[in-house]
């Protein structure tokens, strides 16, 4: 299939530009984790990070393992067929999927999931669901500020200019399910991280107080020596105590 479509107002043939989504994929994956923990957070089961991925507190991570056996049996068999390129990979998961209608009802389900569990872990997952039980999680002290700060404070250690979704993204992985994208966009407009501008309009890209005091070579020495000794000055973010 060609990736063109016909644009019925320009009477051209154009062709879709996915790069820069792909691009901000991981963004739209914090996106995505954010409202995914938010909602389990509103029946009662709270969120933890552990490494790259999201898992509900309380449950041990050999249980999840134990029912995570789907990306195991990819990779054994891609070893096997000693194929390393993504790509092959993911059509491998398709051709090797279980035909999961076999008939069995939700009951039976139950049953065969029980039966995988020792004693203690199903005494754990009781524990957890108990808990969830008791109502909504409530919602954690942090606030957006103080997610962009300590956003900020990470991604500004190793760039002078970072672009608007980058800062979010590492605002929503660390207050995963606390603070909504949307309070995030307020707080970074409120904060004082300079947005870049290029021909007066928005690049969508913020800079750090530091760069911000040297690439106004228009002003006066006097000034921008007093803007650098400001700014050299002012402290640091602190970031939230637990993350």
């Amino acid at each position: 299939m060609l990736n063109m479509s016909r644009d019925e107002v320009d009477l051209k043939w154009k062709a879709g530009q996915f790069g820069r989504m792909l691009e901000q994929a991981p963004y739209f994956q914090e996106v995505f984790d954010s409202h995914f923990a938010k909602g389990l957070a509103g029946i009662g089961y709270a969120m933890e990070r552990r490494e790259k991925k999201l898992e509900i507190k309380g449950v041990p991570e050999e249980v999840v393992q134990k029912f995570s056996r789907r990306s195991k049996e990819i990779e054994e068999k891609a070893k096997e067929l000693k194929i390393t390129d993504p790509k092959e990979k993911a059509q491998l998961s398709l051709s090797t999927r279980d035909n999961k209608r076999d008939g069995l009802t939700g009951n039976k389900l139950k049953e065969r999931w029980r039966a995988e569990l020792t004693d203690e872990e199903y005494k754990v997952l009781e524990a957890a669901v108990a808990a969830a039980q008791k109502g909504p999680v409530a919602p954690d002290h942090k606030s957006a500020r103080e997610m962009i700060d300590y956003a900020s404070r990470h991604l500004f250690e190793r760039a002078s200019v970072i672009p608007e979704h980058m800062l979010l993204m590492a605002a929503l992985k660390a207050g995963t399910g606390l603070v909504s994208l949307e309070d995030l966009k307020k707080a970074l407009n409120e904060s004082d991280i300079i947005q870049e501008k290029m021909d007066g309009e928005m690049t969508g890209k913020f800079s750090s107080r530091w760069r911000s005091c040297f690439p106004i070579k228009s002003m006066p020495w006097w000034k921008r020596t007093g803007r650098l000794i400001f700014q050299l000055l002012s402290p640091l973010p602190t970031p939230p105590s637990e993350i």
